[in-house]
């Protein structure tokens, strides 16, 4: 087998076990459609699953999968757009759709070359978009005709007898209809009845970083052992308690580096999968087109590469559908034919960075603005700046294209980007010029497993800030806020006025009486979206190394809160998510 063969095989494995998960995931929302109608966000997350799967099946060349996926999802573009209501009927429609989609990939796991027939539920899909009925019932109707004109045929030359063998096998066609819908049921039942068990994941680690975990963990145990010396006369020892402690503080240290170094991998995976997207979409689209990698070494949490890949994939896609011109255009404007799609990783300032960008068109202010009104997303006289127009492409269902395709278009992967980065605790930047190109440069923590956090006291309740989301420290005069209306304030920091959140507000909480005679308040400044906001707290009690922890089962969906951490002092915090946190204050 090649290397180009490997790394198709292993892409296609990849994308067969994101897709279990995925359905897994559309259908419980799916179920919770049925129960909340009116809910938008469960369409909106169900779309956005189907999307996935269609655009990366297309790319791993699983094309029958991929074409009954973009008929999946002209339905659910009818639900989301309010032209149909997703009763009952229309929503047993998708879980059957969706029980398919997951046989179908139980199917290419055995066999990447399988197919699965879906005719009935594409008949179905299209009698629900009401495509299919005016046709069928003109088939139907000629064939009763043409079944009448038989029978009179039969009656006037008296040929009784062939009509009764006509009746014979007209009941035998019923019948073998009844047993075959039968055997479908029974299946269907079966396969909704069976538990698709996720498998464990492995990984590949050098032996190196498992020997270096170990060195680290024997040096553990022996200051434990010294520790346990030295409590039995803690007085007499207090000098060798000390050291030791100190001692034990680095090991540690050094322990959570190489435990957090297991989970670092290079973004090989990642890059391969973008340089395959681009292949693809030129072929597909008919253009040239220079794909470049830089920093492909460039190591990252796997979690967060995992996360990260779909949103990868929406860009990479955009980057070429969008950006790159056609050749004729390309020479008509005194560019090369070839056009150019760069991606660069890299780490700077304790972060990691991803930039996407592309020698393409650029991004047309106008055409966007000119969009959001029409769509009611900005008001006609809102005065924007040209930073502020190109972060509405990141709003959901916008887009520029008036026909959608089975590479972009329906208005979702920007959506879907933006959506990611936030919740791995990120922020995306655009940089556009017309006729130019564009960079979309993403910005990340390096793990999500351990980081640098402070500790903060709102009502008298401890919460955590992530440091890399707190922008700056300030004391600000509180005459300096006003009312905007019953439910924001602004303030003035230095000059710029930035909506003011009340983290005890948001968490109902009691608010500390501020001392008259300084008249001021503490804020954490953070920064989303390219937008700064001020958040009130009572007080900074310090800085430790936060291992998050995901809340119980019952707290699971606390909004606001992104986990929880054990303080020093034994007391549990919880870490706050300041996205959330941020898009419930201004809704």
């Amino acid at each position: 087998m090649t290397d180009d063969e490997l790394f198709f095989k292993e892409m296609r494995e990849s994308f067969l076990e994101d897709a279990t998960e995925l359905l897994e995931q559309t259908e419980q929302s799916y179920l919770e459609l049925e129960r909340d109608a009116e809910n938008p966000e469960v369409l909106n997350r169900i779309f956005r699953c189907v999307h996935t799967i269609k655009g990366t099946a297309a790319a791993v060349n699983f094309e029958s999968l991929a074409k009954f996926s973009h008929k999946l999802e002209n339905l659910l573009v009818k639900l989301k757009n309010g032209e149909m209501a997703p009763g009952q009927e229309i929503v047993g429609l998708l879980l059957d759709c969706n029980d398919s989609l997951k046989g179908y990939i139980e199917t290419l796991k055995t066999n990447n070359e399988a197919t699965v027939d879906t005719t009935d539920l594409e008949r179905r899909i299209e009698d629900a978009l009401d495509v299919r009925l005016e046709a069928e019932g003109v088939r139907q109707t000629a064939e009763i005709e043409v079944m009448v004109d038989h029978y009179n045929m039969l009656l006037e030359n008296d040929r009784t007898e062939e009509i009764t063998k006509v009746d014979v096998v007209s009941e035998d066609i019923e019948e073998q209809k009844i047993e075959q819908v039968g055997k479908v049921e029974k299946v269907d039942s079966v396969e909704k009845i069976e538990k698709v068990e996720k498998s464990d994941e492995f990984v590949r680690l050098p032996l190196k970083k498992i020997d270096s975990l170990l060195d680290y963990l024997g040096e553990q145990v022996i200051l434990q052992t010294a520790l346990e010396f030295a409590r039995k006369d803690i007085n007499a020892n207090s000098k060798l308690v000390d050291k030791t402690i100190v001692q034990l503080s680095k090991i540690t240290y050094d322990l959570q580096q190489t435990a957090i170094a297991l989970r670092m991998f290079s973004l090989k995976s990642l890059f391969n999968k973008a340089q395959r997207i681009v292949r693809d979409v030129t072929v597909s689209l008919g253009r040239e087109v220079n794909f470049v990698k830089v920093g492909e070494a460039t190591e990252l949490d796997k979690t967060i590469i995992d996360e990260l890949s779909g949103a990868v994939t929406h860009l990479v896609r955009n980057s070429v559908d969008h950006g790159i011109e056609s050749n004729e255009e390309r020479e008509r404007v005194g560019k090369p034919t070839v056009g150019t799609v760069k991606l660069h990783a890299f780490h700077q300032g304790g972060f990691f960075y991803l930039e996407i960008s592309d020698d393409g068109r650029g991004l047309d202010t106008e055409k966007i603005r000119e969009k959001a009104i029409k769509n009611g997303v900005i008001g006609e006289n809102q005065d924007l700046s040209e930073s502020e127009i190109h972060d509405l492409i990141f709003q959901s269902g916008f887009t520029t294209k008036e026909k959608a395709t089975e590479i972009s278009g329906r208005g979702v992967g920007m959506d879907v980007v933006k959506d990611t980065v936030d919740k791995l605790r990120g922020s995306i930047f655009v940089e556009s010029k017309f006729g130019e190109g564009t960079t979309f440069t993403v910005k990340l923590p390096l793990t999500l497993a351990i980081f640098n956090g402070m500790i903060v006291r709102v009502g008298g309740e401890k919460f955590v800030f992530p440091n890399s989301e707190v922008k700056e420290i300030c004391h600000v005069n509180l005459s300096d806020s006003r009312q905007i209306n019953a439910s924001e304030t602004v303030i003035k920091v230095k000059d710029e006025v930035m909506p003011l959140v009340g983290l005890n507000r948001v968490f109902k909480l009691h608010k500390k009486k501020m001392d008259e005679s300084n008249g001021k308040g503490l804020f954490l400044i953070v920064n989303r979206n390219n937008k700064d906001y001020a958040m009130q707290i009572d007080e900074i009690i310090g800085q430790q190394k936060i291992v998050l922890k995901k809340l119980g089962q019952e707290n699971k969906n606390l909004s606001g809160v992104a986990g929880g951490t054990i303080l020093g002092d034994g007391k549990v915090a919880l870490i706050l998510d300041i996205h959330n946190i941020i898009e419930q204050f201004t809704a």
